[in-house]
């Protein structure tokens, strides 16, 4: 268990980043890149989005991402840097990426098989 959880650990807190995002929260942009040939081919031969199977994607966070648009009144976590607007106008916008979009990629991907998306979210209220 152990060994488990280190791996977790690392993999959690290593993971790739995008400098000109202020820390990468960029889970739909990420998924909608490996969404596409030739990406999806080798993420399938490594078994991940096996035919005929369902499909469990679960995002980890501690914010908002970045492609993510709010509804009114909900104001998102800002980066002090203000680096997550540009790269949101850089990555998100110019490819149509939103939860939507996404969200309608991956039910295409599944064909009707079963579905969830679903996130852990870490807030510090601190």
């Amino acid at each position: 268990m152990t060994e488990i959880q280190s791996h977790l650990k690392d993999s959690l807190s290593s993971g790739p980043g995008d400098s000109a995002s202020d820390g990468g929260e960029e889970g739909l942009y990420s998924l909608q890149n490996l969404l596409k040939a030739p990406n999806l081919v080798e993420a399938r031969s490594k078994g991940f989005f096996r035919d005929n199977s369902a499909l469990a994607v679960v995002f980890i966070s501690d914010e908002n991402d970045i492609c993510a648009s709010f509804p009114a009144g909900v104001v998102p976590k800002r980066d002090s840097q203000g680096l997550e607007d540009p790269a949101k106008a850089n990555d998100c916008v110019p490819n149509n990426i939103t939860a939507e979009t996404t969200y309608q990629k991956l039910i295409d991907l599944q064909s009707g098989l079963p579905l969830l998306v679903a996130g852990i979210i870490y807030t510090n209220p601190a």
